[in-house]
């Protein structure tokens, strides 16, 4: 492949037409999870424009992480999914704090700023409110910023290869990996299902919404079909490799 970013545009457009083939059911129930997330709302009233706003970031990452995964981008699927945290938390607490003052000030020159703060009383009202989830996302967000968010020499092997002494080969994508690509197929695929778990929850609480007419049977299947994949996964050498180490360790 030349780089030039019409050949990077066909190589990946050719990633994504083969992942369903290629990746099997483990794509599948990514998929349609990341898609439930823009099709689980029958309707909204008008105060809940706060957390649809954050809501469309969450839909937005979440399906940039699955074309990243399936276009061999790992770092960039998992820096993705942590903005799928980040939003999808806002957008909870959205549905319980609707005052539009609690999220944004405007400064001295009339701009509209961020209120930092508000991410910290999000978190604090997810771990009062919704514990299970609020452990839930600090473990998922934990394994993402120990690997995935910063440079290293570790994730430089994913694009980089030693041929023959003095001879170098980098590559724009990483190298195939298919259990590296279903293990971030699963990952993604079990945040979505939590914080659309979280949202009807709340939802459910706040009544400022409505759940489509299959949610719960699709979230019932969906969440049969992933814990299935999970443990076909949890069975994979490399897996059972580390959960080795760990016990004699």
């Amino acid at each position: 492949m030349g780089f030039s970013l019409i050949e990077i545009s066909e190589a990946e457009n050719k990633f994504t037409s083969e992942a369903k083939n290629k990746h099997g059911r483990v794509y599948e129930n990514a998929e349609n999870l990341v898609f439930l997330l823009w099709d689980f709302l029958k309707s909204t009233e008008a105060d809940a424009w706060i957390f649809v706003s954050f809501l469309s970031q969450v839909q937005k990452f979440a399906t940039l992480s699955l074309l990243s995964t399936i276009r061999h981008h790992n770092a960039q699927s998992l820096m993705n999914i942590r903005q799928v945290f980040e939003a999808g938390v806002l957008a909870a607490y959205a549905l319980h704090e609707r005052n539009d003052t609690t999220y944004y000030y405007k400064d001295q020159n009339d701009v509209a700023c961020a209120k930092e703060y508000t991410k910290e009383k999000a978190y604090k009202w997810l771990e009062e409110n919704y514990k299970s989830h609020s452990d839930t996302i600090k473990n998922q967000k934990k394994i993402i910023n120990n690997m995935w968010t910063h440079a290293s020499i570790l994730l430089t092997s994913l694009n980089f290869q030693l041929e023959k002494e003095e001879k170098f080969f980098n590559s724009f994508f990483d190298k195939e990996d298919e259990f590296q690509t279903k293990n971030n197929l699963l990952f993604l695929a079990n945040s979505c299902w939590g914080l659309l778990d979280l949202f009807a929850k709340e939802i459910t609480k706040t009544k400022i919404a409505k759940l489509s007419d299959n949610f719960v049977s699709k979230m019932k299947q969906y969440g049969d079909d992933n814990e299935v994949l999970k443990k076909e996964l949890m069975r994979h050498p490399r897996i059972q490799k580390w959960t080795n180490i760990n016990k004699k360790s």
